[in-house]
C-alpha cells in the first residue's frame, strides 16, 4: 500500500488496528456493543447522547469548543466531550476499539487508513487552507541562521511533519517537486506540532511543517524564514481536517451521528463570523497565550463537503505512490448531514 521509507509508525497503527477489529470480531454480542461503543443507540432520540473526540489541540478543532460552549450540541442532543492528544496515530485504533466515538484526522490520510482496509469513515468537515501562502495557516519553516531561504535549500535535509504516509508528508513531497528538486531529495521526520519548535530551535530537524497556533508561537519568538504554506503547494483552499468515525458506530448510531453533524455545522457557521470568540477560545483549547492567540491564521471554517477537492488530494497521494490503487473517496465518506430518520 505504502511506500517503505519512514512509514514503519503507520504500518505498526494498521497492525493494531486490524488486531482490535479481529479481536471484536470474535467477541459475543454484549461485547460488541460495548467495544462499539454503541450505547447511544439504545437511547431515544430525545435524549442526550455522549460523543467523545479524541482531538489535536491545533486552530482547526478550535470550533468545536467554542460550539460547545454555545450550545450547539447540547440543543442537538449531544453531550460532547473532547479529548486533547499530541499524537494523531493513536486515534483510530481507540475509536475501532470504541474508547472514543471520533476523532480528528485530515482528508490526505484518510486513503491511507481505509486503503488497509480500516472500518473508518468520514463524518463532517471541518476546515480548509489559506487561498495564499500568506493566509495558509500552516507552513513550512526555516531557522534564518540555517541559511535555507527557500524549499530548494531543503535538498537532502529533513523536514519535521506530525505523521508520515499522508497529506503531511505529501506537503513536503509537493513542495519540493514545485521547487523544481527532487521530492524524494528531502528527508522526514515525525514530530508532533506541540514539539516541533523546540525540535527545530534544537536543530533536531533543519525545517518544519508547523500549524496554528504553534506557527505564530514559531515565528514571534524565533528567526525564522517562512518558505512555503504547506496546503496552498497542492492546491488553494486545500480541504484540510475531518472528524472521523468506525462505519460500525454510524450505521447502528445514524441519528447520533446526524445530531452530531448539525452541532458541526452550527459551529462552523459561526465560528466563521465570530473571530473574536473563536480567538479566545484558542488560549485554553491550545493553551496559548492571548497575545498568539490574537495574531494566529486561523483555518477557514468548513460547512459543506468539498468532494472535488478532497478527491483532487488523494489522487495526488496516488501520483506519489502512496498508495498503490486509486481511492473513490466518496466511498469513505457520509453524507453531510445524513438525512432525518421518518
Amino acid at each position: 500500500m505504502l511506500r517503505s521509507h519512514g512509514l514503519a509508525r503507520i504500518l505498526a497503527l494498521v497492525a493494531t488496528v486490524l488486531a482490535l477489529v479481529a479481536a471484536v470480531g470474535c467477541g459475543d454480542s454484549s461485547d460488541d456493543d460495548a467495544a462499539s461503543g454503541s450505547t447511544a443507540a439504545t437511547q431515544e432520540q430525545a435524549e442526550t447522547a455522549e460523543v467523545r473526540l479524541k482531538v489535536t489541540p491545533q486552530a482547526s478543532f478550535a470550533p468545536l469548543q467554542l460550539g460547545i460552549d454555545q450550545g450547539f450540541f447540547e440543543e442537538n442532543g449531544i453531550d460532547l466531550k473532547l479529548e486533547t492528544t499530541n499524537d494523531p496515530t493513536n486515534t483510530p485504533p481507540q475509536i475501532v476499539a470504541g474508547q472514543v466515538e471520533g476523532g480528528s484526522w485530515t482528508w490526505g490520510s484518510l486513503p491511507v487508513l481505509t486503503s488497509a482496509g480500516l472500518p473508518i469513515v468520514a463524518v463532517a468537515p471541518i476546515d480548509t487552507g489559506g487561498a495564499t501562502a500568506e493566509d495558509d495557516f500552516l507552513k513550512i519553516v526555516a531557522l534564518r541562521d540555517s541559511g535555507i531561504t527557500s524549499i530548494r535549500g531543503l535538498e537532502g535535509k529533513t523536514v519535521g511533519v506530525n505523521t508520515v504516509g499522508g497529506l503531511a508528508e505529501l506537503h513536503v513531497r509537493k513542495a519540493a517537486e514545485n521547487a523544481g528538486i527532487d521530492p524524494q531529495s528531502v528527508r522526514v521526520l515525525v514530530v508532533p506540532f506541540a514539539t516541533m519548535n523546540a525540535a527545530l530551535r534544537a536543530r533536531r530537524v533543519d525545517a518544519v511543517s508547523q500549524v496554528e497556533p504553534f506557527l505564530t508561537d514559531l515565528v514571534d519568538n524565533t528567526s525564522v524564514n517562512i518558505l512555503a504554506g504547506s496546503n496552498v503547494e497542492i492546491q488553494p483552499n486545500l480541504p484540510f481536517a475531518t472528524v472521523i468515525m468506525s462505519s460500525r458506530f454510524v450505521e447502528e448510531n445514524p441519528d447520533v451521528v446526524r445530531r452530531f453533524q448539525l452541532g458541526v455545522q452550527r459551529s462552523m457557521e459561526y465560528a466563521g463570523t465570530h473571530e473574536d470568540e473563536l480567538r479566545e477560545v484558542l488560549t485554553t483549547f491550545s493553551n496559548i497565550p492571548a497575545d498568539v492567540a490574537a495574531k494566529v491564521s486561523l483555518p477557514q471554517a468548513a460547512t459543506s463537503m468539498d468532494l472535488d477537492g478532497i478527491q483532487a488530494q488523494v489522487d495526488a497521494l496516488r501520483e506519489y505512490d502512496f498508495l498503490d490503487r486509486d481511492v473513490d473517496i466518496s466511498e469513505h465518506v457520509i453524507e453531510y448531514p445524513l438525512p432525518e430518520e421518518n
